[in-house]
């Protein structure tokens, strides 16, 4: 009981309360886990460990870059429906267009994912208005906003005091 009272596991980690520096669940009696930079000792930063903040630190890689798109010519591509058109892109790859056909219906849901997924497993990619709810409502009437651009609009309407907002977290619980 005694020696219950001295341990804690956070995590997979066991920690003896008594020692200064805990050991780790998985590393061998003796050997000590490392000091995490937070200060926080033992919480999963075994320094052999592929799990360890260290580790993961570490090893962090960058797989896109997708803050950088490099400056080029416009490209533009007119081409009928049904069509498939090949566009050479700068990097040298080529992009396959497809323009859903005349007769393609937007207002079917299920066409409108079926034709996603061939267009896929065919390596194109498809164009045109693939799907319309004709039944959805309009964003502003759901939301209740003012028809008046927010920048037109003055203070008391955009900010309408702390009784307002008491109202809406109210609504919100």
């Amino acid at each position: 009981m005694d020696e219950e009272r001295h341990r804690a596991r956070i995590g997979s980690t066991v920690h003896d309360l008594r020692r200064e520096t805990p050991r780790s669940a998985s590393a061998a009696p003796g050997q000590r886990t490392g000091t995490h930079p937070a200060g926080l000792r033992g919480l999963g930063v075994d320094n052999g460990s592929t799990k360890s903040y260290d580790y993961v630190r570490g090893h962090s890689e960058r797989l896109v870059s997708a803050d950088f798109i490099a400056p080029g010519e416009e490209i533009t591509v007119d081409y009928d429906s049904g069509a498939l058109e090949d566009v050479a892109m700068p990097d040298g790859s080529t992009l396959r267009l497809r323009k859903l056909d005349e007769d393609y219906d937007p207002r079917d849901r299920i066409q409108a994912l079926t034709q996603v997924q061939r267009s896929a497993e065919a390596g194109e990619v498809v164009t045109g208005l693939l799907y319309m709810d004709a039944d959805a409502a309009d964003c502003h009437d759901v939301l209740g906003t003012p028809t008046a651009p927010l920048n037109a609009l003055d203070e008391s309407v955009l900010c309408p005091g702390a009784e307002a907002l008491a109202g809406v977290n109210a609504q919100l619980r």
